[in-house]
């Protein structure tokens, strides 16, 4: 892998969702105006919603990028579970990870991909769009959102400056916040680690957890400023009824400094 030129580099755009295809539908429409086009979209879908299958199978019929949609029964917030699934169908070196509600900026693949490096993982910021302007995305509204844009939050993220990002993205082993909606990691990363905690049940800390193992196997964290941008749609927040469960579960990764799951990416496949 160290020898990789970045042109010979295969990238999966990984997108987690549920329940929310009118979300998916504008995360689609920003998929297919990428300066870099993936080389392949897998849908993680937890749960079965009929909607959410019309739509990929729409655009599975419109585009030539190859798009996998993996689902399982609704039984619960199990992101973990549904990703590690997911992984098992990417062919790609590389995997960029996104969320079902998240509009990317037409240079987010090219950025992701002028950034990576053997050795690191990337984690991306996002902009916020706060409810108003959500609404009228759904209902059809340019998604070419910028500085000037109404109804944003944290719009000094929405500035793509290369220098900058040279700049001021550093790599370190600090986990200190880890969001999956905005991520990049190598695949053999991903299974040195046996992916995601399955144990992670309930919405909450299933992405630093991931993260903090990644950091305790030697792979060292890049935080991106300046560029892979993208928008947050606004939606009602999750539960949080099993949170102190899965802190309980992301100490013992930090305390212990462990890095393999025993409940992972190779357990997934037995898991309805």
């Amino acid at each position: 892998m160290r020898n990789i030129k970045k042109s010979d580099i295969s990238v999966a755009l990984l997108i987690s969702t549920y329940n929310n295809s009118n979300y998916l539908d504008q995360v689609f429409r920003s998929i297919f105006r990428q300066s870099v086009k993936p080389n392949e979209i897998v849908i993680a879908e937890d749960g079965k919603d009929p909607e959410t299958f019309a739509l990929i199978t729409a655009f599975r019929k419109q585009r030539d990028i190859p798009i996998m949609h993996v689902r399982q029964e609704d039984l619960g917030f199990r992101k973990s579970l549904i990703l590690n699934k997911a992984v098992k169908k990417i062919t790609a070196d590389y995997i960029i990870e996104i969320d079902g509600d998240i509009i990317l900026n037409s240079f987010f693949v090219e950025d992701h991909l002028r950034f990576c490096n053997p050795g690191i993982f990337i984690q991306g910021g996002r902009v916020l769009i706060g409810a108003d302007k959500t609404a009228e995305i759904l209902k059809g509204a340019s998604i070419n959102i910028n500085f000037f844009t109404a109804g944003i939050k944290n719009r000094i993220n929405t500035l793509r400056s290369l220098f900058s990002a040279k700049l001021f993205s550093s790599s370190t082993t600090f986990l200190s916040r880890s969001r999956g909606c905005n991520m990049a990691y190598w695949k053999a990363d991903y299974i040195k680690i046996n992916g995601y905690n399955n144990d992670f049940i309930g919405w909450g800390l299933e992405d630093s957890e991931f993260s903090q193992r990644l950091i305790n196997a030697g792979i060292r964290k890049k935080k991106i400023k300046g560029a892979a941008i993208c928008y947050h749609l606004d939606h009602e927040i999750y539960s949080r009824t099993n949170f102190i469960n899965n802190t309980i579960l992301f100490d013992k990764t930090f305390n212990e400094k462990t890095f393999y799951s025993t409940n992972g990416y190779k357990e997934a496949q037995y898991i309805k």
